[in-house]
């Protein structure tokens, strides 16, 4: 049977609630994408789908199967409403907004054609949409184009060109080239809308090319043949070879769903052209099962994927695409088992598009590769996904990202003044808890001041056991326990009501302040560079204060692979967590966590005495117990710094007593620790095989005696990586 065919198991039967209606489609899937301007609706404005889906919804009822002309004619006016405030404000001389509005228009139009140009009313759709969009991607202050590529390998048959989009940085030249990023487009997104990703990586200094794939856009390959990707393939790369401003050597393939069915396939038959290949979300051999392409047009994909695929693979009927589907495998066909490029697998394990199994086929066969399945996540593993292959992408072209990070913890409501604030810009502030002493009002606000004072455009918060107003539970039982009893009436001046302490950082949003509940969230940063946190206030108990868990129950910390920074209150266990009394006060549970994830950086405060930074190198082999004494090598685990190098101690000898008093006197002229952890650092830091630890508790008063630390690591861009756009952070 299916379910025990496949990771998935059960769900494979479990039909998605989306496709019982247009309008549950809209509700459950498609209208928070829309809010964001996310896959399938990059370029777009949400107001604009607002009132169409009203109409599809109220008016029309559409549900499956679907009339595909009827339900594309429905986009039809407003995008020729805003193609036309577009043309306005081009002959008006107002570039940007008539490239905004005519993208939004190619937003409709996609959608309109969504998931494939089956109907005559679709074809339309996709024709005009394509029109517009290189109307607007023309007005772009770097515009992207459209290159036509002679297809020198086509057979009779075959189309005569293979149209992409390409942009190229405007220094790059026969003297100086630049690396390419050749993107193979998936089943539904195609060229147009993919070139969201294409500005960001000019900025990085890499070239861009984005092609369909057979069955897709304006793909000059013959659909049914398994061989015409390697000619459509051929062609393209010897475009790139003869391009002078291109570095041939460094070309990297990166294709997204069933484009990346393609970019296994070409890792193997173009493997000297390629410095590497990533396969986001791919097939490679299940993916063609008559068992799961039965099941599928009920799954996590919007609409009837398996016919969407019969189609793109020349198909007129689902049955007679099952029965040829095996022909395409990579592993039927020996692709898998021939000689290959550096390959990337990525995807999440809980992928109803294609299975997760397919992935396991790739690494079972051939070279071997490398792969991250990300749990917990659907098909391509996304968000995570985006900054494990943007990584990958820097590491293999040599691209850094310097990102400046500023990070505080246990300042506790202390008066500001201008020795507490540091000069230094950074990109990103952390600040990891304990904003307050008691928990008042007065404190907060306090706390406010310091950050809004931090020149940097983000500022992360978390709350700490000593702020236990904004742990609403917390808050009622000490006000409901107090002895004698509490009138609400005096608690509320002093600490607030439900809710209000919380309330002063939502009304500081616009000056870049965002707190974060438990949980992970994702950034891209005004640099460029994507920031993904894992934030958790919560500390083992001591004592009746706010987000603590019975150290004897432990808490569970849900770190995803993929995560930079692991923004905490607490310490993990062993790590810069030792009180005066010589007791390790930090968690186990949080100690996993990190070690099984390994951040770039985990960051927290809770024990001042614990003050400092360890570059901790993990070792190779993990444990089933991650613990500090068995998951680190600490042989190559150096301490940045710490609080114990500059305490005096009775024990010391003169000449250490000396060397402590001058360490702790040329700390106190600086208003930061600083420390720099790039590729070309002392100490770079290695991703998936080093994380950085730093305690950042700062002790309370007017002149603090430790300082925030200010570090610069390496954080991959985030071109095309979905946003929420505010004044100051976005967030994903």
């Amino acid at each position: 049977m299916a379910e025990q065919k496949y990771y998935i198991k059960d769900a494979i039967n479990k039909p998605a609630v989306h496709h019982k209606s247009y309008q549950a489609l809209w509700e459950t899937k498609w209208q928070p994408l829309a809010a964001l301007g996310i896959y399938p609706f990059m370029f777009s404005n949400v107001n604009d789908f607002e009132p169409v889906v009203q109409e599809i919804v109220k008016v029309a009822g559409l549900k499956e199967p679907y009339n595909w002309d009827e339900l594309a004619q429905k986009f039809f006016p407003k995008a020729e409403e805003l193609a036309k405030i577009a043309a306005e404000a081009e002959e008006a001389g107002e570039k940007d907004k008539a490239s905004q509005y005519y993208l939004r228009s190619s937003a409709l139009y996609r959608i309109a054609r969504f998931p494939a140009p089956r109907s005559d009313k679709q074809r339309y759709a996709w024709t005009a949409g394509k029109k517009v969009f290189y109307k607007g991607a023309a007005l772009l202050e770097h515009p992207i184009k459209e290159v036509l590529i002679p297809h020198r390998h086509r057979i009779d048959g075959e189309g005569d060109v293979v149209p992409v989009n390409f942009l190229i940085p405007a220094d790059a030249s026969a003297s100086y080239p630049c690396p390419l990023l050749l993107i193979f487009t998936g089943l539904d997104g195609y060229r147009t809308e993919l070139a969201v990703w294409q500005e960001g990586f000019r900025q990085k200094g890499v070239a861009t090319m984005i092609a369909e794939i057979p069955g897709t856009g304006d793909s000059p390959a013959l659909v049914k043949d398994p061989t015409s990707p390697d000619r459509q393939w051929a062609s393209v790369l010897d475009w790139i070879g003869e391009h002078k401003a291109i570095d041939a050597s460094k070309v990297i393939v990166w294709g997204f769903s069933t484009g990346g069915y393609y970019a296994l396939r070409v890792a193997h038959t173009e493997k000297d052209r390629l410095l590497g290949t990533i396969s986001l979300g791919g097939g490679a051999h299940h993916m063609f099962d008559r068992e799961w392409l039965e099941h599928v047009n009920q799954l996590e994909y919007p609409f009837d994927l398996a016919d969407t695929l019969a189609y793109k693979w020349g198909f007129s009927d689902l049955e007679s695409f099952i029965k040829a589907a095996p022909q395409y495998s990579l592993l039927n066909d020996g692709t898998l088992d021939k000689p290959s490029t550096q390959v990337l697998l990525v995807n999440g394990a809980d992928d109803e598009v294609f299975p997760i199994d397919d992935l396991f086929v790739a690494l079972e066969n051939g070279q071997p590769k490398t792969a991250r399945v990300i749990k917990g996540r659907k098909h391509m593993g996304e968000p995570e996904s985006f900054g494990i292959i943007l990584e990958y992408i820097y590491r293999l072209l040599g691209i850094e990202g310097n990102t400046r990070l500023l990070i505080l913890s246990d300042t506790h409501g202390a008066n500001v003044s201008s020795k507490n604030i540091p000069e230094q810009r950074a990109d990103v502030a952390l600040h990891c808890g304990d904003l307050t002493d008691g928990s008042k009002l007065e404190e907060f606000r306090l706390t406010l001041e310091l950050l809004k004072a931090i020149d940097a455009p983000l500022k992360l918060v978390i709350a700490g056991n000593h702020d236990f107003t904004m742990d609403v539970a917390a808050f009622e039982a000490k006000v409901a326990e107090a002895i004698p009893p509490l009138d609400p009436e005096l608690v509320a001046p002093e600490y607030g009501t439900l809710g209000q302490a919380r309330q002063l950082f939502e009304d500081a949003k616009d000056t870049g302040i965002v707190f974060l509940d438990q949980g992970s969230h994702s950034f891209k940063l005004e640099n460029g560079a994507m920031l993904t946190v894992y934030a958790s206030p919560y500390t083992p108990a001591l004592g009746a204060w706010g987000f603590q868990y019975h150290p004897n129950k432990g808490h569970q910390f849900d770190i995803q692979q993929g995560t930079n920074i692991v923004m905490t209150h607490g310490s993990p266990r062993g790590i810069m967590d030792m009180t005066y009394a010589r007791e390790r006060a930090g968690c186990p549970d949080l100690f996993t966590a990190v070690a099984q994830a390994r951040p770039q950086i985990h960051c927290f405060g809770h024990i001042h005495e614990g003050w400092g930074a360890k570059l901790v190198t993990w070792k190779s082999s993990g444990t089933s117990q991650p613990s500090h004494f068995t998951s680190i090598d600490n042989n190559h685990s150096p301490v940045i710094g710490k609080l114990a190098a500059l305490r005096q101690s009775p024990l010391d000898s003169e000449e250490m007593a000396e060397e402590k008093r001058m360490k702790l006197e040329q700390l106190s002229r600086t208003q930061c620790a600083v420390t720099s952890h790039c590729g070309q650092d002392e100490y770079p830091l290695e991703a998936d095989k080093q994380t950085l630890f730093v305690n950042a508790a700062m002790e309370s008063g007017e002149d603090f005696v430790q300082r925030p630390w200010l570090i610069d690591i390496d954080l991959p861009i985030a071109n095309g990586i979905p946003e929420q756009v505010g004044e100051r952070g976005r967030e994903t």
